[in-house]
């Protein structure tokens, strides 16, 4: 995911940010980790946890009006904390 602005970046789609909502809770600096993988990653760089991600694509969904994936918290309960 990269962030441009208002809308994260996956695969050359824009998806909507709660960042009005919530700000930059949930979000951080990986610039690091990600320059050792693709060097010409630009400063700044954020990344969302899992739960912060789950929650901006559930909103995106919603708010294009698309039925949102019937998938229950034990499905990702692996990787989520809820």
């Amino acid at each position: 995911m990269a962030w441009h602005g208002m809308a994260w970046q996956i695969a050359s789609v824009n998806v909507r940010s709660t960042e009005f909502l919530i700000d930059h809770e949930d979000l951080y600096d990986a610039t690091a980790v990600l320059q050792r993988y693709a060097p010409k990653t630009p400063g700044g760089t954020l990344a969302a946890t899992y739960e912060r991600a789950v929650f901006d694509l559930l909103y995106h969904q919603i708010s294009q009006g698309k039925t949102v994936p019937s998938y229950q918290a034990k499905d990702i309960d692996d990787g989520v904390d809820f």
